[in-house]
């Protein structure tokens, strides 16, 4: 009898907790209103010129594609969308208005995981007179226009001006004949309108009517219209202003995904078998810690992917494919984050292109992807003409792998064998001819080098699953300010197909081999990609930082990285000792001669030593690339004003060469004579050379060769 009672009790107990339990373990379940700000209103479009008290009106074609608007609206108590007739010509001059809707999230827990979200209007008055099957209002993406300050300059900046992103379904448009008065409007957030709310910060949304989404001209008189009038935050009565409603759960530990780390075209080196991440420039390094600092452990649930550049996008998809699959099986996670900087985005890309329905991804971060290329590849593939001076450590690499492969034309190797530079190139148009002494932007495709990588890519239906498959971000950032022209946005080319056969097929460069820049049109930029390809994204997350580099956003957004991936926000800002690198000491050879840089002040080494018979990188930030390769060469970043021994050892007999150089972060770059000798096996040569720092800040190699007599024979 006791045992029994005993047993009632604990089967009493046991009952309780698991009835407890799922209320215990629930994640919290929130509804909160978030109302908009004072920036909200209408941009209107419909003419430019006030001429005698009239307004010229444009034609439709005109006003619904132009950039700028004609008048503004942000501080009346209502704000409208939509399309009215002009009394100039009905049939042709409508007036077109975008409405901004601003909402005041900051208070929304960066770790908040969004279940539904509706956005809601009080309509008071509306227009429904060209009552035909577009007169109906939907949700666009807004989050290039500033939270509290409208502009006729966003007149261009409701989504793409033709077929935008909506943040809504197509059953939830809500046409203008059902919207009833002095009642609230209601309309429900699909997925990628849920993903433009930005937890902590402002969301944007605008509001456009149907015949301006589809471009399709109404047929209204001058006091006719297909417009709603809703009341706005400055409206008195606070009951109608207007506000988003989000449904959010807060979980009690918000889930780390691993993070995979995906770099660029040149930023993974081999060394001694071994792939690495940047080792030359350091690029990541600030990131790599910022993460590791945090929640994230290196090969535990955070994992480089340092990959051969040259390689085909759809092979290095494959193997991030691998890569992904493994790091799954090895953390038991269900889903994995990316961050993917430059040419890395397009390969994450690809793989969401090739695997998405495997619904493996859950955040992608881009920083700086050349979305639709990047007219600096152009230069790579047609001529092999590399602009800058830190592109001539891939340019050495490059030169030596094309020789050794049979190829006596370095053009002719990059369009055949490394694949990844042609799909690098823009799918917009960039190349100018000229006609009649005038130059003329040539239309893509017609005359170009193609991108079918990328033109597959960008179609709507990709861009379409590339949103529902993962949650994106992508930052951005451009050189100098909104005015400032740092990127190579377009290049003046010219017919020299009777000179080369296998360079400048779609035309070189005009006047490229002289001190003129004349033959480059230059544009906003990350001083390697055109603004307009790195925002060419709709309908995701947008954060952009001013006056960055290209390769500089890695270090510079590390903060926003890590809120976005964890949710939490941190105070901690990595920049170690390879920031913002500006020059670079290189130091390459070739065969048959093993090398061994010296730093004659501090006796470290970086290179072969030659004694111990082992690989060394003793040289604070140094690389080698290894003694067992074709390409053999050394780099020191940020190099100290001192005397240097560049050892040679003979591996065979013969005419072997030297090249140092300094590459500065330049416009230009003038190669350097190398130092050329005679070598037999296993003999070992020195010359010295002294890096100085001039008056006026000017860095010279200084280079004193000194050869033995006998080597020269």
């Amino acid at each position: 009898m006791i045992i029994l009672r005993r047993a009632s009790s604990f089967l009493f107990l046991l009952l309780f907790l698991i009835l407890l339990l799922p209320s215990i373990c629930k994640a919290e379940i929130k509804t909160e209103k978030f109302y908009s700000g004072v920036g909200d209103g209408q941009v209107i479009g419909f003419g430019s010129v006030f001429y005698s008290g009239y307004f010229t009106y444009e034609m439709w074609e005109v006003c619904h594609e132009k950039s700028i608007g004609t008048l503004v609206y942000d501080e009346l108590d209502y704000f409208q969308s939509g399309v009215f007739g002009s009394n100039f010509d009905p049939t042709a001059h409508p007036l077109i208005y975008r409405a901004f809707f601003p909402v005041n999230t900051t208070g929304m827990p960066h770790g908040a995981n969004i279940i539904s979200a509706n956005l809601n209007f009080y309509a008071f008055e509306k227009n429904n007179d060209d009552n035909d099957e577009l007169d109906w209002l939907t949700i666009v993406n807004a989050d290039k226009i500033s939270s509290n300050l409208l502009s006729v300059n966003d007149y261009n900046k409701f989504g793409a001006t033709t077929s935008p992103i909506e943040g809504i379904d197509t059953e939830e448009r809500k046409d203008i004949s059902g919207v009833e008065l002095n009642r609230w409007l209601r309309l429900e957030l699909n997925n990628i309108g849920k993903n433009w709310i930005k937890k902590g910060e402002w969301s944007k949304f605008g509001i456009r009517e149907g015949h301006d989404v589809e471009n399709v001209l109404p047929v209204l008189s001058g006091s006719q219209g297909n417009i709603v009038k809703f009341y706005s935050s400055e409206y008195g009565d606070e009951s109608k202003r207007p506000y988003l409603e989000v449904t959010y759960e807060m979980p009690d530990e918000p889930e780390i995904n691993p993070v995979v780390l995906i770099p660029g075209f040149g930023a993974s080196w081999q060394s001694a078998g071994e792939w690495k991440i940047d080792p030359i420039l350091h690029t990541f390094d600030n990131l790599i810690e910022a993460l590791t600092n945090n929640v994230y452990e290196l090969n535990e649930n955070f994992f480089l992917f340092p990959y051969n550049w040259r390689n085909d996008i759809e092979d290095t998809a494959e193997l991030l494919h691998t890569k992904i699959g493994r790091i799954k099986a090895s953390t038991t996670a269900n889903k994995v984050d990316i961050i993917a900087h430059s040419m890395g985005s397009l390969v994450s890309r690809e793989y969401v292109r090739k695997y998405g329905e495997d619904d493996n991804i859950d955040q992608i971060i881009f920083l700086n992807a050349p979305h639709q290329g990047s007219p600096e590849s152009y230069l790579l593939y047609e001529g092999a003409y590399f602009r800058r001076p830190f592109d001539q450590i891939a340019k050495y690499a490059l030169t030596v792998e094309s020789l050794a492969n049979g190829y006596l034309s370095l053009p002719k190797y990059l369009q055949e064998e490394i694949i990844s530079i042609k799909q690098l190139l823009p799918t917009d148009s960039y190349l100018f001819n000229k006609e009649n002494g005038i130059w003329n932007l040539m239309p893509y495709p017609d005359n170009y080098p193609r991108n079918i990588l990328l033109e597959d890519l960008n179609t709507p239906e990709t861009l379409t699953s590339l949103r529902n498959q993962a949650q994106i971000t992508n930052i951005i950032s451009y050189l100098g300010d909104t005015q400032t022209s740092t990127t190579l946005n377009g290049i003046k080319v010219v017919d020299v197909s009777s000179i080369y056969d296998d360079q400048w097929m779609h035309g070189m460069p005009y006047l490229l081999n002289t001190d003129s820049q004349e033959g480059f049109t230059f544009g906003q930029g990350d001083g390697t990609v055109p603004f307009s390809s790195l925002d060419h994204l709709e309908g995701v997350d947008r954060a952009v930082y001013p006056d960055v580099s290209h390769s500089g956003l890695v270090t510079q957004s590390q903060k926003e990285i890590i809120r976005i991936l964890t949710g939490e926000k941190t105070d901690q800002y990595v920049s170690g000792p390879w920031s913002a690198i500006k020059r670079v000491l290189f130091m390459r050879v070739y065969s048959p001669v093993d090398m061994l840089l010296i730093n004659d002040h501090t006796l470290q080494e970086t290179g072969y030593d030659f004694e111990a018979e082992e690989e060394v990188s003793q040289i604070p930030g140094s690389f080698y690339s290894g003694n067992n390769t074709e390409v053999e060469f050394a780099t020191v970043p940020k190099p100290t004003f001192n005397d240097y021994t560049i050892r040679v050892i003979g591996t065979d007999a013969g005419i072997y060469k030297v090249g140092v150089d300094l590459l500065e972060d330049k416009d230009k770059f003038t190669e350097r004579e190398l130092s050329y000798g005679v070598i037999s096996k296993e003999d070992i040569e020195e010359f010295k050379f002294v890096l100085t720092e001039e008056e006026g800040n000017e860095f010279k190699v200084i280079k004193s060769v000194d050869f033995a007599p006998d080597s020269l024979n």
